[in-house]
């Protein structure tokens, strides 16, 4: 066919289609860049949580907001055997929300107890790779990730909030971007739903 005879219609369309598909690309090589030549890292975004703070002051106890440290986790509740509540146990943190605990909520149940990967930026900016479990289920907003307060404290900052669920300034972490993939290498740890893939139990990175 003539290329003069394809009405100006369909030229204009087929124009603006590559010029998207050379676009999408570039975005993608972009996004690739940015995550030091890994492609499958995609932003999102995360909250802490842990000691009680504004906005969301966890468990009520004795006349006042506790915080989440102490509770049993939603892995604990749907993962745990009952020797994962001993506290010699390795999983012991990951069963009961403790100071100790380097893990992440999310609300799919079927994630419980695989890996993600997470690069969180350090209070200077730089950024820091840290795999943690999934052992909780929120945070309960449009986000997908509630980091344990334990993680965030890792790389430098002093505490989930307040308010945990906004953006703030100073060292605290409130709600900020980070960048996540899942690692499905890892497996899945969690017994009472038939898997038993023992995956490193400390992060790495």
């Amino acid at each position: 066919m003539n290329p003069s005879s394809i009405p100006w219609q369909l030229r204009a369309l087929g124009t603006i289609g590559f010029i998207s598909l050379m676009l999408w690309g570039a975005v993608a090589v972009a996004a690739a860049d940015d995550g030091e030549d890994e492609p499958w890292f995609w932003w999102s975004h995360a909250s802490a949580y842990g000691s009680e703070s504004i906005w969301d002051g966890g468990y009520w106890s004795d006349g006042r907001w506790r915080g989440y440290y102490g509770n049993t986790t939603s892995w604990g509740w749907n993962c745990a055997l009952p020797e994962h509540f001993d506290p010699a146990s390795p999983y012991y943190t990951w069963a009961v929300l403790t100071p100790q605990s380097l893990t992440v909520a999310n609300l799919s149940r079927a994630a419980l107890g695989t890996w993600v990967e997470f690069r969180l930026p350090w209070p200077d900016g730089s950024l820091a790779v840290v795999a943690v479990p999934i052992t909780d289920a929120g945070p309960y907003a449009w986000w997908s990730y509630d980091l344990a307060e334990p993680v965030i404290q890792s790389v430098g900052w002093a505490h989930a909030g307040p308010p945990r669920y906004g953006p703030v300034e100073g060292p605290v972490w409130g709600r900020r971007d980070v960048q996540v993939r899942a690692l499905p290498e890892f497996g899945r740890y969690c017994p009472r739903a038939g898997d038993m893939q023992e995956p490193p139990r400390r992060p790495v990175g």
